[in-house]
């Protein structure tokens, strides 16, 4: 029917970008199985493509980025072939984008008015100074499946993130040693990011996998991320630790393997540290699709100069 004339060339377009997305990803990480002509929209994503958690959060970052939409990470998550993806990229592109009105620039006045942590050193001094004026002012915004879901404000932060520090510190760890990560998107991977800095340590995130069936396979993966970091710790989901355990034979650095609510629950009392501009802040690590996965060391000084940068752009406080 001539009206599914334009549907079925849409169709055609977006499959032929998928499928020029993927191959251009297995050809930078070298991951395909086969010839790259021989990707199609039907290639199984792991089989076929050989990409694991990390070349799909990259797919899924390209994706977005050339059709101009903002895709749920649970389809990237469940989908096995390109062609899983195409009913997701076609109602996300036929949606009208939503009229955004820019925020008017404060004028000198009302820009002197907007107080900010300028004095502020490192992240740990910035959570202090928010929570001291601002503790019920909303600082993180879950959501699920397009639904507001839980609201975190500084003071929540600080509080879970200080119950987080005093469970580290009971468990002996030292001051500026790194502390892995391994969790989703959620309120535990925040509590865990400023536990570790208020602790005195070293947060190091690592990408949780995409679906529960490629977990051992992907902490496997990641053992070479830290034998290389060398942490003390591992922070994870419940689901993960037996497997999780099996890196002790792999890493030797490691030698607890714990959730966030296992730290939050000991009521431990927190020794405060006292964190240092030059110190880091994290560690974050590349994806390693075209080698060996690198570290790249961040300060709270390199961090907190970024964000007062952007913060300045678009008038953010």
């Amino acid at each position: 029917m001539p009206d599914d004339n334009p549907k079925q060339q849409n169709a055609k377009e977006y499959s032929d970008t998928l499928v020029a997305i993927a191959r251009q990803l297995a050809a930078e990480s070298r991951s395909q199985r086969g010839a790259l002509d021989d990707i199609n929209i039907d290639s199984d994503m792991a089989k076929d493509l050989g990409f694991d958690s990390l070349a799909r959060v990259e797919l899924f970052s390209r994706i977005n980025k050339s059709f101009g939409v903002d895709l749920d990470e649970k389809i990237f998550a469940q989908a096995e072939s390109l062609r899983d993806l195409l009913p997701a990229v076609s109602q996300a592109r036929v949606k009208a984008a939503p009229a955004v009105k820019p925020r008017a620039k404060a004028g000198p006045a009302e820009a002197r008015a907007i107080a900010v942590p300028e004095s502020a050193q490192t992240l740990v001094d910035v959570l202090h100074w928010y929570t001291q004026r601002h503790p019920e002012r909303g600082l993180i915004q879950l959501y699920d499946d397009e639904e507001a879901g839980e609201n975190v404000t500084y003071q929540q932060l600080l509080i879970r993130a200080q119950s987080a520090a005093a469970g580290l510190q009971s468990l002996g760890i030292g001051s500026q040693q790194p502390v892995a990560i391994m969790l989703p998107t959620g309120t535990g991977y925040f509590y865990s990011f400023f536990g570790i800095l208020l602790a005195g340590c070293i947060p190091v995130p690592l990408y949780p996998p995409a679906r529960p069936a490629q977990l051992e396979d992907h902490i496997r993966r990641h053992a070479s991320i830290l034998n290389n970091c060398k942490p003390a710790i591992l922070i994870t989901v419940s689901e993960a630790k037996t497997v999780a355990r099996l890196l002790k034979s792999q890493v030797e650095s490691i030698r607890h393997i714990i959730t966030v609510e296992e730290l939050q629950g000991g009521g431990h009392a927190l020794q405060t540290c006292a964190n240092q501009p030059d110190d880091i802040a994290f560690i974050q690590y590349t994806s390693g699709s075209t080698g060996i996965p690198k570290g790249v060391v961040l300060t709270h000084r390199n961090l907190l100069a970024n964000i007062r940068a952007m913060g300045r752009t678009v008038n953010a406080n």
